[in-house]
Formats: structure tokens, C-alpha cells, sequence
């Protein structure tokens, strides 16, 4: 496998994830028929802590002939309590751990249907201090590991109004948040439209808790063929912590905050510069897929998608949302073709007290102190872990 082809696992230094390095911002604070609306003031007021190639510490990855060590389609990675760290490799359909100074220690599951196995390894994560969790996007399965990757049970999640769990779950003190497929009905319409998806809790059973909200999913492109995600376009991101169901459409700069049984209580807002998709983008974008067409029948359906689609006049305000152990969220600022950095804003307490810019990862997940990062399945890419103190 070539090397451009893996994906990195790397260690930032602690100095750069020190959140007394990032500076305050003002907010204001209201209450609307007992919900709660924080507004942040404009981003040019927001400091920005950037982060360099030359504080990485660690690398799990890249060119190296362990193949251990390579990883392909990551799908999720975790930081355990220990400081172990737990990869989910979507292209051996394994959870691979680590030890802190990135050793390989063992590897569980693999492809298949039995108890433990996975036929499409969608995501990975902890519920709690005494296990790990991936889902079986195929089989709508969790897959049910203790911390020393030993195998304890399966279970498929119980879905309201016959929607299959879609999105990546999170737990949060033995809650999943969820995100259902979209309702896309049997012939999508053709040109863009926007299907609705609901958000709803699960117990540790896969057994739901309530749906928190209806709201739109991700921006669609319909054709012969069926429908694929509109490039450049909007979707709903979700996770959960210790404040709640947090749930963003990528409409607007704001993410509403949901009780895990309950309605709406919080809406959480900030400012944020709007970005043109210019020629420029769709260039690289359409540079990028061409590259990864694989046979003369998807280039032609490439080339009838490009002279088709409508691109949005502006890229939506961010792609991605987090929150750590304390109740802090993360947003990541949309990354677009050829970005060179990622950029998350933070959000302490539902106020902006600065935004951080990391080297090019793609996913961020925070637990306590630890960041941790992974890949999306855009090419190149690497994926990188940051150990707070």
C-alpha cells in the first residue's frame, strides 16, 4: 500500500493544548421562554492558537513496513483513561490498540458476521470507563469490547419510526446520542434537496430514550442513480456530554442544546466569516475525484455531476462538533478543498474563549485534558492525538 495512502496517528505536544493559552471573549447571555440563548461576540475579537508540525511528538502510521502500524480508512480513535489509544482501522475492519508511546499491543475483531466482527466498521467509541464500543453500519450493530479488547456483547440499536441509526453515536454516562438515516422515500427528486433525519437517545442497550428533534440532514443531489451528498453542502452533526444532546443543521453558527429526555434548552451562537466557493475550489474538488475514479463508467457519471450540480454560493459555518469531559464545545470551522490547517472553535460554557488551528487533521474528539483526533476519508490525511496535562 502506498504511503500517501495512510493515514498518520500522531501526539501533539502538551504546551499546545493548554486551554490557559487561549484568551476570553465576550457573551451575552438571555433567556427566551425559558430557554436559553448565549451570543458570542465577532471573530475578529477570538484569539487564535495555532499549532505546528514541529510540536508533533509522536506518529503512529505513514511509510513504515509494520503493517501494525498502517492504517487505512479510520473510522474513530479514542484516548483511554490509561492513556491507551484505541483506533478504529475501517480497512481491516479492526480496533487496534496502543500504548501511550504508540506501541502496537493487539488488535480485535475482523471482517465478518459473527459476535465481534464487523461488515462495515462505521465508528468507535467509550461509554464510560470500562468499555469500548463500534458500530456495524451494515448490520446496525454495536459491537461491545472491555478495555483490554476482550469481547463482551452485540446488540443492534431499537430505531423510532423505522429510521436505522446513520450518524456516529456518542455516549455520554450511559447515553447515546444518534443521528437515523434520512428519509430519502423510494425516488429522490432530482437537483438538490434536503431530506430530514431525527436525533435520538439510546440506553446502553440500544433500547431509545425519546427522539430529541426532527431537523434537516444533509444536503442532497438527486440523479438516475439515486442521490448522493451535495458537495459543499449542509448536514446535521451531533454529539452528547455532561450539558446535554448537543445538535447543529449547519444553517447558521449556532448549535442547540437538548435534556437527554426533553426538549431544547440552550441555544449556543457565535459569529462567523462566511467563505465564498469560488472557481478555485471546484477545481481542486473536481481534481480530487477524478483522481479516485476507478473506472471509465464512474468518470462519465463524474462529468454529467459536475455539468449538473449547482455549488452553494458559500461554504456552511462548520462540519464537525465535540464536547469534552467538562462540558466545553467544539466546532470545527468547514474544511474545504486544499485547506492546509483545521480550525475548531471553542466554546467554553457556551462562550467563545478562542479558536485553535491544528496542522490538518480531521476529526476531533475530546476527552477531559486529551484531544484526540482522526481522519475523515479524504486523501492524504492524517490523523493525530494531542495529550493535554
Amino acid at each position: 500500500m502506498r504511503a500517501r495512502l495512510l493515514p498518520l496517528l500522531a501526539l501533539l505536544a502538551p504546551v499546545a493544548c493548554d486551554n490557559t493559552s487561549i484568551g476570553q471573549a465576550t457573551a451575552t447571555f438571555r433567556d427566551s421562554a425559558g430557554v436559553a440563548i448565549v451570543e458570542n461576540g465577532p471573530p475578529d475579537r477570538v484569539p487564535t492558537v495555532a499549532v505546528a508540525d514541529s510540536d508533533l511528538i509522536l506518529e503512529i502510521g505513514g511509510a513504515t513496513d509494520d503493517v501494525t502500524r498502517q492504517l487505512f480508512r479510520v473510522e474513530g480513535a479514542q484516548v483511554l483513561s490509561d492513556g491507551r489509544m484505541v483506533v478504529a482501522n475501517g480497512g481491516s475492519n479492526e480496533l487496534r490498540y496502543f500504548d501511550p508511546d504508540g506501541s502496537f499491543l493487539g488488535a480485535v475483531g475482523r471482517e465478518g458476521d459473527g459476535p465481534g466482527e464487523f461488515r462495515y466498521i462505521g465508528w468507535a467509541t467509550t461509554c464510560g470507563s470500562d468499555s469500548v464500543w463500534a458500530f456495524d453500519i451494515v448490520h446496525h450493530r454495536a459491537e461491545v469490547f472491555d478495555l483490554e479488547g476482550r469481547y463482551v456483547r452485540s446488540f443492534a440499536f431499537q430505531w423510532p419510526d423505522d429510521q436505522p441509526p446513520y450518524g456516529p453515536a456518542a455516549c455520554w454516562n450511559g447515553v447515546f446520542s444518534v443521528l437515523a438515516f434520512p428519509t430519502l422515500g423510494r425516488r429522490p427528486p432530482p437537483g438538490a434537496f434536503r431530506p430530514f433525519q431525527a436525533v435520538f437517545t439510546a440506553d446502553r442497550d440500544g433500547r431509545p430514550l425519546g427522539v430529541q428533534d426532527t431537523v434537516p440532514g444533509s444536503d442532497r443531489w438527486g440523479h438516475e442513480r439515486g442521490s448522493n451528498h451535495a458537495h459543499f453542502g449542509k448536514r446535521s452533526v451531533h454529539t452528547i456530554g455532561p450539558g446535554g444532546v448537543y445538535v447543529g443543521t449547519g444553517d447558521a453558527p449556532e448549535i442547540r442544546v437538548y435534556a437527554p429526555r426533553n426538549g431544547v434548552r440552550r441555544f449556543i451562537r457565535w459569529q462567523a466569516a462566511q467563505r465564498s466557493v469560488t472557481p478555485q475550489y471546484i477545481d481542486r474538488l473536481r481534481e480530487r475525484e477524478f483522481a479516485n475514479a476507478r473506472n471509465p463508467n464512474h468518470r462519465r457519471f463524474l462529468e454529467r455531476w459536475f455539468a449538473e450540480t449547482v455549488f452553494p454560493a458559500a461554504f456552511p459555518p462548520y462540519d464537525r462538533l465535540t464536547v469534552d469531559a467538562l462540558g466545553n464545545l467544539w466546532v470545527r470551522e468547514y474544511l474545504a478543498p486544499g485547506d492546509s490547517s483545521d480550525t475548531w472553535v471553542h466554546l467554553r460554557f457556551g462562550r467563545t474563549p478562542g479558536r485553535t488551528r491544528y496542522p490538518a487533521p480531521r476529526l476531533l474528539a475530546v476527552r477531559g485534558r486529551r484531544r484526540l483526533f482522526d481522519r475523515s476519508m479524504e486523501r492524504p490525511a492524517r490523523s493525530r492525538v494531542c495529550s493535554g496535562v
